[in-house]
């Protein structure tokens, strides 16, 4: 080099500078992508993305050809600005020079472009790609003996190397995506979308309508009693017993009712005739697998029952969907209040209601791993039946039992308390 001229070093020490620069936003920004947006722009045949999914797919050759364009020419770029110095400025200013081409390199070379590639990974990338891409054709040769290099020091070391790092997302993860998506998915999308992650986690008894809560048909009362119950009933499925729920006949679908109400008077017989057989779904059985079934099977609802045969609630594919959708059934405009809240912040809770429910209609973290009612909830912390006026605190939720009737807590006032409560469950008479 000592026969160029100074204003051609000048030039040569430019050009290596943007080269430094141009390896820097490569690594960057293919390191920086968001792959999943790649694959999207890629199966819209989207040329340049399909590109930069080729080049990332092997991260061991990009890396290789970066790496060694990024290290060729960090030591010209320092041998340039040498010769360069100590023409201007002597050898005894080598120090100097030492101090400024650190600084050059360092700003122009590697922070600069590496936060301009941070910021804007998908448009460099794009600009890179090409480029990348020819210097890959072009110095394959080299490029693969580095790497064959590199892999067998890696194997050496027990490293297991992966050709392709584009993985696919476990729930847990997309359960987080999900929640991180900020303003670009509305609260109701976000809320459905987390809902349906939720459905692998979730057993029918988690929604199910308890065995206490279920409205049906005893045919043990008179004719006008199941008349009245019939033509009153916001339902659309009716269980139909005699005397018991376990002694259960058939199910009662209300679009086969209404033609026989306006034809004739009802009879038990009739009800018999037009009853439908009951559809049994066994306790434990996972909510996304008890709705491929409802779809697979062409039914809409059933009874759900224990290893004994006994049966401990109902269950419609209408249940299931509203545990994604929310609440759309027309006939919760029916349906009794269960949260009453006050001015002060508290709430009059009806202590039959789901907590699962409870936790989502109000922002709380109840615990959900035991029972699934919140009478169950308090039974089970105590270990008894406790009495009206009695209260207790489970985490940082203050209770208190306002109505106890047939063995069995009826009606709740429920505070959440402000801070952090040490002790998980305490209580007071």
């Amino acid at each position: 080099m000592d026969h160029l001229s100074n204003y051609v070093l000048i030039l040569l020490f430019c050009f290596l500078v943007l080269l430094c620069c141009f390896f820097s936003l490569a690594e960057t920004s293919m390191m920086s992508l968001n792959r999943y947006r790649l694959k999207h722009l890629a199966r819209h045949k989207n040329r340049i993305a399909k590109r930069v999914l080729k080049l990332i797919e092997r991260p061991d050759r990009l890396l290789g050809l970066v790496l060694f364009g990024s290290t060729f020419s960090n030591i010209l770029v320092s041998a340039v600005f040498t010769i360069l110095a100590i023409r201007l400025w002597g050898e005894e200013n080598v120090g100097l020079a030492i101090t400024i081409l650190a600084g050059i390199i360092l700003i122009f070379g590697e922070i600069a472009p590496k936060i301009v590639a941070v910021s804007y990974p998908l448009r460099v990338a794009f600009l890179v790609s090409g480029l990348i891409k020819g210097l890959l054709i072009l110095f394959s040769p080299l490029v693969w003996g580095v790497n064959k290099i590199t892999n067998g020091f890696l194997r050496l070391l027990g490293v297991k190397i992966k050709k392709n790092v584009i993985e696919n997302l476990s729930q847990d993860e997309l359960r987080t995506l999900v929640n991180e998506a900020g303003t670009i998915l509305p609260s109701a999308h976000k809320n459905m979308l987390l809902s349906l992650l939720d459905l692998e986690k979730l057993t029918i008894e988690d929604i199910m309508v308890p065995r206490g809560q279920i409205t049906g048909i005893d045919l043990s009362t008179d004719i006008e009693k199941i008349n009245y119950e019939i033509t009153h009933s916001v339902h659309l499925y009716l269980p139909v017993y005699e005397g018991h729920i376990n002694d259960v006949k058939g199910m009662l679908k209300m679009r086969d009712v209404i033609p026989c109400l306006r034809q004739t008077p009802l009879t038990k017989d009739i009800v018999f005739q037009i009853l439908k057989p009951i559809y049994f779904i066994p306790m434990g059985t996972p909510l996304i697998s008890q709705l491929l079934r409802f779809r697979r099977e062409n039914e809409r609802c059933g009874l759900v029952v224990d290893e004994y045969g006994d049966v401990q609630g109902f269950l419609s594919i209408e249940d299931i969907l509203e545990e994604v959708v929310g609440d759309f059934s027309s006939s919760l405009a029916y349906q009794p209040k269960l949260v009453e809240l006050q001015e002060d912040g508290s709430c009059f809770v009806n202590a039959s209601i789901n907590l699962r429910d409870l936790n989502k209609q109000n922002k709380w973290q109840l615990p959900v791993a035991g029972p699934k009612t919140l009478s169950g909830l308090i039974v089970e912390t105590l270990g008894f039946i406790p009495p009206s006026d009695f209260c207790l605190r489970i985490d940082h939720y203050l209770l208190e039992i306002v109505a106890v009737k047939e063995n069995k807590v009826r009606k709740v006032k429920v505070r959440k308390e402000e801070g952090e409560i040490e002790k998980k469950a305490s209580y007071r008479e």
